[in-house]
């Protein structure tokens, strides 16, 4: 490791209009002291030069991505020495390195000892330094860095040089501290690396289609009156708002209103118990014990009780209301008209406990949120036609296919040596209708031709080999199996559950080691690429360790060498194109009309070419990609060519 240098940088204020705002100054602190100080904005040549010493050896920031992004909008020239050092693993996060030693020793990213664990600079120092930073932040002095444009920092009043002085040098004493798990780092530099490139996309916006906004939001009001669900009305589940009654003495006055209410322990929950028992499935307990009505649970019972699937229905078009729309709301106001942003800006978590990427955004809760901002991984399909390209873009949608299974397939070759399924996938063949032909008792030349003579028998017996390729891997016992079945539609006993698995373990008789293998129920497992993983219960480990950790630290070797191909080298392939969005093994992009199937083939080339490189005992038949153009964000868009080139899908 090179000399290590710490940075915090403070800027103008966070708008939707500046997401990644001008720098106003720098901190900077290491070792040596020797640019140990806080430099400002008057000399902006000076302050760009200091930076740049900076970007020379191992730089450390806490949320670096977003102090580089905004060095970057403020001084263009220095992109590629930051890109450079991004590349050579020099750009350390205090974020992710306290994450990857939470996850490396006890398994937990949320909560420690009953504890929220905080990830803000003030948490983990007070966590492992013990020094309180509380006051200082709670103090309204970062939100007025304005008042500093263009003045030396030595002039600054006392409190505002030491605001900045000490978020860098408390980084600085953080990263040290942490320096004593090094061993658990070997892996920082990819998630430092995703999130430089989901800056990009933060930054830049998905385009909103107004009007369409608009007509949705009407189409909901009118959707979600209770009396458009009857069952769901009549079974006590929901209390219909209350907006005041006269009172019958004195009819000017009325009662108080009450809103909407969910009665989860006379209703919900009796009715959860009752579909479980009905159906013999293990009723989901929270950590108090309580049953559990969470979205999962009825997103699984659902298409086993009538009013379930009513209240599952009715709960997404709550969800419009409470969520999708704010989002979109710009400025926020309560009275008024609606307005509607012109851009939503998705923001992430870098790193959840199988090495992949979440999302967030604002909702009808959000307190003084800085810009509009939606969770893009779980959008939903009504919402999706409401973000367009820009003038002169098309929407390039690439997604992995089938990765998990192509994962798997890897993985349980490199620990046992052999895999059917990695055969399989390497030969072509597709493993769900291999699969699905054992399932129906059928010979699979003969199932194949099924595909042409009765499509209906073959799709339907493909589909039920879905749940069973991909759950039984990852640890799924039956019941949670037939919940699995009827969430693709089709229902199942146990017996037939059992029975699928027995014909699943038949057609992959390796999973048999797999799925036996030895440890406690706190079991320990370690990326391709090194990230250690503690504490996984049996169905984490199972299905953290072969189908999603490894898709999703292939997904971000190829996240960034896209990203850098784009911002960095400027290829003439993809000149001109923006990354919008990463959606779990899905990539959203805005490319150049003129040059868009160009743009998808090379985009293709980039993806296969860095999966490869961690699931590395698979061929170009098993790692794919699909690609799709659009006009509008569908996700039942599909590649449409003309002539050889890829056109827009339209509905």
């Amino acid at each position: 490791m090179q000399d290590v240098v710490a940075l915090d940088v403070e800027t103008l204020p966070i708008s939707s209009k500046a997401v990644m705002p001008r720098v106003i100054c720098c901190s900077f602190a290491s070792e040596d002291r020797s640019i140990g100080e806080v430099v400002g904005n008057n000399d902006l040549g000076h302050l760009e030069a200091r930076i740049a010493k900076a970007l020379e050896g191992d730089v450390v920031g806490h949320n670096m991505a977003f102090d580089l992004s905004c060095i970057t909008r403020t001084f263009p020239d220095l992109r590629p020495a930051v890109w450079k050092a991004y590349a050579e693993g020099r750009v350390h996060d205090t974020i992710i390195r306290e994450k990857l030693i939470h996850l490396g020793t006890h398994g937990s990213l949320d909560a420690l000892a009953g504890k929220r664990i905080d990830y803000s600079l003030a948490g983990i120092a007070k966590d492992r330094l013990g020094v309180d930073m509380e006051d200082d932040k709670s103090s309204g002095i970062r939100t007025r860095y304005h008042e500093m444009d263009g003045k030396r920092a030595e002039d600054y009043p006392r409190e505002f040089y030491e605001y900045s002085r000490q978020d860098a040098e408390v980084t600085f004493r953080i990263f040290w501290s942490q320096q004593r798990k090094e061993e658990l780092f070997k892996t920082e530099w990819l998630h430092a690396r995703m999130a430089w490139c989901l800056a990009f996309s933060t930054e830049r916006g998905i385009k909103v289609d107004k009007n369409m906004v608009l007509d949705l939001w009407d189409k909901t009001k009118r959707e979600i009156h209770l009396e458009n669900f009857p069952l769901l009305k009549s079974s006590g589940i929901i209390t219909p708002a209350c907006f005041g009654k006269p009172y019958k003495n004195n009819p000017r006055k009325k009662t108080k209103p009450k809103p909407e209410k969910v009665n989860v322990s006379k209703a919900l929950i009796p009715l959860i118990e009752r579909v479980c028992k009905e159906n013999r499935l293990k009723v989901v307990k929270t950590d108090t014990n309580r049953t559990s009505t969470s979205k999962q649970v009825i997103e699984d019972l659902a298409p086993l009780d009538p009013v379930l699937r009513e209240y599952q229905k009715r709960q997404s078009l709550s969800k419009l209301v409470t969520s999708y729309f704010p989002a979109m709301q710009w400025p926020r106001t309560e009275t008024g008209p609606r307005l509607i942003a012109d851009r939503i800006h998705p923001q992430y978590d870098v790193l959840k406990k199988t090495g992949r990427i979440s999302s967030w955004g604002n909702s009808k809760k959000s307190k003084n949120p800085l810009y509009p901002s939606v969770n893009i991984q779980q959008v939903d399909p009504r919402v999706r036609a409401c973000y367009i390209p820009r003038e002169g873009f098309y929407l390039l949608s690439v997604d992995y296919s089938a990765l998990e299974l192509v994962a798997l397939a890897d993985t349980v070759y490199k620990l046992y040596g052999r895999s059917r399924l990695r055969e399989q996938l390497n030969e072509g063949v597709d493993p769900h209708a291999k699969l699905g032909a054992r399932l129906a008792g059928e010979d699979f030349e003969s199932f194949l031709k099924k595909r042409e003579e009765d499509p209906g028998h073959f799709k339907s017996r493909r589909k039920r080999a879905k749940p069973v390729g991909l759950g039984y891997p990852g640890g799924m016992g039956t019941a949670t199996m037939i919940k699995a079945c009827a969430g693709y539609g089709f229902r199942v006993t146990e017996t037939e559950a059992m029975n699928y698995k027995d014909a699943w373990l038949k057609e992959y008789p390796v999973m048999h080691e797999y799925l036996a293998h030895e440890g406690d129920d706190e079991r320990t497992y370690v990326s391709p690429l090194g990230m250690v993983r503690a504490g996984c219960s049996y169905t984490q480990y199972c299905n953290g360790k072969a189908l999603q950790t490894p898709g999703a630290e292939g997904m971000k070797l190829a996240t960034f060498a896209l990203c850098r191909e784009i911002y960095d080298a400027q290829s003439p392939a993809l000149k001109g194109c923006h990354f919008l969005a990463s959606i779990h093994d899905e990539v959203l992009l805005e490319v150049p009309v003129e040059k868009a199937s160009g743009c998808a083939d090379r985009v293709s080339e980039i993806m296969v070419r860095e999966m490869l490189t961690v699931l590395t005992s698979m061929n170009r038949n098993a790692v794919r990609v699909e690609a799709a153009l659009m006009k509008r964000w569908d996700k039942r868009a599909e590649p449409v060519y003309v002539g050889g080139e890829l056109v827009p899908w339209e509905e």
